[in-house]
């Protein structure tokens, strides 16, 4: 006799249940610690450590990125990352804090926190602003030539 839905009644018995038998990781449940007003900085935490195996990535990018678990490998190697994107990597049994500096203050940058278990991968993704004024936009003066525009600031380019 063949019985329909009995996976259906283990999954609710037994939780998240893996065809490679292990369990996928709990979704991680990081938020942005208030505390931390430096200019240009960002600390974000969630209580307690990092659970026996598993390793958690932590990106944060100035521009959203459509499929962030792609960027991060079985092993938790971070690869793919652009101009804004920065990571940071939390071992099983390490503190859940990941803390960047040298931001652009005054933006909302996408944050993705990626749980990695084996072939397992969760990710939560929410928003953070960064304390600390916003880059000034430059100071150009704009005059036309034969060929079109001209556009001049005296100065050095700033290297943040």
């Amino acid at each position: 006799m063949k019985i329909k839905g009995i996976g259906i009644v283990l999954c609710a018995l037994l939780g998240t249940v893996s065809l490679q038998g292990q369990a996928a990781p709990r979704k991680p449940a990081f938020a942005k610690d208030a505390t931390d007003t430096r200019a240009g900085s960002l600390t974000l935490k969630q209580a307690g450590n990092v659970p026996a195996g598993e390793t958690y990535v932590v990106i944060v990018s100035k521009t959203e990125i459509s499929g962030p678990g792609s960027k991060v490998s079985a092993t938790a190697v971070v690869s793919g990352l652009g101009v804004g994107q920065v990571s940071e990597r939390m071992f099983s049994g390490d503190p859940r804090i990941a803390v960047f500096t040298s931001l652009d203050g005054g933006l909302n940058y996408y944050v993705y926190v990626i749980s990695v278990k084996g072939t397992h991968k969760v990710v939560q993704a929410f928003r953070a602003a960064i304390s600390g004024d916003p880059p000034s936009a430059p100071d150009y003066v704009i005059s036309t030539i034969a060929a079109g525009l001209r556009f001049t600031q005296s100065g050095n380019v700033p290297d943040d």
